[in-house]
């Protein structure tokens, strides 16, 4: 007898993917930062000015400034201005005393009056000398170096946790499929009945 039935049978199918879990770790690098001066000597100088005074050497010599002169002349002519007429109210005082009796003696002096003695040193006084200036100012910076450290000692951690993921592309199933005629499905139910 001939098979009337053809049986077939497809099995289930899974699809799944899976991913591993993931650690990152990141160190940042430490950061060194170093400023040097470096030393420096700076030398400054003031001139020395020499200052030379010859005015009382000129003086000593009788020579005087333009200045100088004119004030020295004044001086001297107000002075004489007022002693020659100190002398000329003592005269007519004595005049008018002695009647013209000390008339001989006033002459004699006022002959005399009219010599004039100039005396120049012989060493003349020395020029004033002196100066300014002349300091030196030295300024000096030392050799230094700074250093400074920047350094993060907690490291950067990132963790991704795995994934799994799974799906039933396909469910198992049982095909039943009947491949005979009906004269077979009748002598098939003659024989159930018959055994029955």
């Amino acid at each position: 007898m001939r098979q009337l039935l053809q049986i077939s049978q497809t099995p289930m199918r899974i699809n799944y993917s899976y991913q591993r879990g993931r650690l990152s770790m990141r160190q940042h690098k430490a950061e060194l930062d170093i400023n040097v001066q470096r030393p420096n000597l700076r030398v400054t100088r003031d001139p020395i000015k020499l200052i030379v005074d010859q005015t009382e050497s000129f003086e000593s010599m009788n020579r005087y400034k333009p200045v100088r002169f004119s004030q020295k002349i004044a001086a001297e002519a107000k002075q004489i201005a007022m002693e020659t007429t100190a002398q000329i109210n003592d005269d007519a005082r004595a005049m008018t005393l002695t009647r013209g009796a000390a008339h001989i003696d006033i002459c004699k002096r006022k002959t005399g009056e009219h010599f004039v003695e100039t005396i120049m040193d012989f060493i003349p006084v020395a020029p004033r000398i002196s100066w300014v200036g002349g300091v030196t100012k030295v300024d000096f910076t030392p050799f230094s170096m700074d250093i400074n450290w920047r350094v993060n000692p907690r490291p950067e951690i990132n963790y991704e946790p795995g994934k799994f993921n799974m799906n039933v592309a396909q469910w198992n199933k049982v095909d039943i499929a009947y491949t005979g005629t009906y004269d077979d499905l009748v002598t098939i139910g003659r024989h159930i009945r018959h055994k029955i």
